[in-house]
C-alpha cells in the first residue's frame, strides 16, 4: 500500500483531459488502485487472492470476499486470477462506490472533482457510511464532508478491538489532499452530481460520445487522463 507524506506540490501539472464520466472514472480506479495494491499470483500478470489488513480474503485490487467466494476463486485460479478480469472488477467496483456517492449526494450543489474522487475511493474502501457523512453530503456540504474522512474512518477491527490502522490512517490523508486539491490533470470546475449520476455507465464502458460534464468544457474525449502516474505520485504518494 502507498504511504502518503503529510504535503506535496502541485506546481508541474501536465496537460489537462476534458471532464468527462469515462475520464473520471478512470482517474479514480487508478487512485484506488494505487491505494488498494496487489499480490502476485503464480503466474506472472495475474494476481492472488490475499487476506487484508482485517483478516478478510480479498481478490484483485480490494474485492472482499466470503471464504467460500476465495475457495471457489483458488480451484478455478489456480495461479492466480488474470489482470484483465481484476482490472474489470476493479471498474465495476469504482462505478458501484462512485454511485453509492451520488446518490447520496445533494443534486441540486455541485461538487469539486477532486471531492468526488476522494469520497468514492472512501465508499470503497469502507462500502457505506455512516449518518454523519450521509448528512453532510445530502446537504451539499462536500467540504465538510471531505474533512470527516480521516477522523472517522482510519480505523479496523484487529483481534476483536476497533483500532487505528497506519494503512488506512495513511490512505485517508491522502484522500484529503485529493478532496482539498484536486488531481493534476483533471479540470478543477464544478460538477454536477445528478448529471453525473445520469451519464454514468453501469459497467464503465467508454461511450463514443462521451458527455462533457465540467463547466467551461466542449468536445469529445474518450482518453483516460495521461497524467495518471505523475498525480498517482504526487497525491497518493505525496511526492
Amino acid at each position: 500500500m502507498a504511504t502518503p507524506t503529510a504535503s506535496f506540490s502541485t506546481h508541474s501539472f501536465h496537460k489537462q483531459t476534458t471532464l468527462t464520466p469515462t475520464n473520471l472514472v478512470a482517474a479514480t480506479a487508478h487512485v484506488i488502485k494505487q491505494f488498494e495494491g496487489s499480490e502476485p499470483g503464480g503466474k506472472p500478470g495475474n494476481l492472488a487472492i490475499y487476506t487484508d489488513a482485517t483478516g478478510n480474503p480479498t481478490a484483485c485490487y480490494g474485492r472482499l470476499l466470503n471464504q467460500n467466494q476465495a475457495d471457489d476463486l483458488n480451484s478455478q485460479h489456480l495461479n492466480g486470477i488474470p489482470n484483465i478480469i481484476c482490472e474489470q472488477w476493479l471498474r465495476e467496483d469504482t462505478i458501484t462506490a462512485m454511485r453509492t456517492v451520488l446518490e447520496q449526494s445533494n443534486p441540486q450543489v455541485p461538487m469539486m472533482p477532486g471531492q468526488l474522487v476522494a469520497l468514492t475511493s472512501l465508499a470503497y474502501n469502507v462500502g457505506s457510511f455512516g449518518d454523519r457523512l450521509s448528512g453532510q453530503l445530502k446537504q451539499g456540504n462536500y467540504k465538510a464532508a471531505s474533512e470527516v474522512i480521516l477522523a472517522l474512518y482510519n480505523k479496523g477491527i484487529v483481534n476483536g478491538i476497533l483500532e487505528p490502522i497506519l494503512g488506512l490512517t495513511n490512505r485517508r490523508q491522502a484522500e484529503g489532499r485529493i478532496a482539498k486539491y484536486g488531481l493534476p490533470g483533471l479540470p478543477n470546475a464544478p460538477i454536477n452530481p445528478a448529471e453525473i449520476l445520469q451519464t454514468l455507465d453501469a459497467k464503465a464502458n467508454p461511450h463514443p460520445n462521451d458527455t462533457v460534464i465540467a463547466k467551461g468544457q466542449t468536445g469529445n474525449n474518450n482518453t483516460a487522463p495521461s497524467p495518471l502516474e505523475a498525480f498517482t505520485n504526487l497525491i497518493v504518494r505525496g511526492r
